[in-house]
C-alpha cells in the first residue's frame, strides 16, 4: 500500500513504536523519541491492543463515506444527461445542484457501458 504523504511513521516505525511502549517508557518519552504527539503513541497502542500487527498497517485518510452521498435516481439522471453529451454545468442547472457536487459523482461511473461517454 501507498503511504499516506503525511504519514509520519511507516508500519515498521508503528512497530518500532509500540516496541518502545512495551519497553517501559511513558508516552510521551516515545513521542519525543519517534518525533509524533503522545497521542499518536496512544493510538498506535490502542491499534496494537485491538488488532495486533494488522492494527499498525497503512490505512486510508479517505472518508469511509460521503457525508450527503448523491441519491440513486439522481445517479441515474446524471448518467442519462451525460450520454447526452451534457456538461456538468448544464446538468447542475437542469438538476439544480451545485456543479462540484456533481464531480464528486464523475469517477462513479467510469463503467463499461459509460466508459465512451466519461473520457
Amino acid at each position: 500500500m501507498c503511504f499516506h504523504q503525511n504519514a509520519r511513521l511507516t508500519p515498521s516505525g508503528r512497530e518500532r513504536l509500540v516496541r518502545l511502549a512495551r519497553s517501559g517508557l511513558a508516552p510521551k518519552a516515545v513521542a519525543e523519541t519517534m518525533g509524533v504527539c503522545a497521542k499518536t503513541v496512544r493510538k498506535g497502542m490502542a491499534r496494537f491492543a485491538a488488532e495486533g500487527a494488522a492494527g499498525l498497517q497503512d490505512r486510508p485518510s479517505r472518508p469511509h463515506s460521503l457525508h450527503r452521498p448523491i441519491p440513486a435516481e439522481t445517479q441515474a439522471a446524471i448518467v442519462s444527461l451525460r450520454r447526452q453529451r451534457l456538461t456538468r454545468q448544464q446538468i447542475a442547472r437542469k438538476l439544480r445542484r451545485v456543479s462540484w457536487r456533481l464531480q464528486l459523482f464523475r469517477g462513479w461511473s467510469h463503467d463499461e457501458a459509460t466508459r465512451t461517454v466519461f473520457p
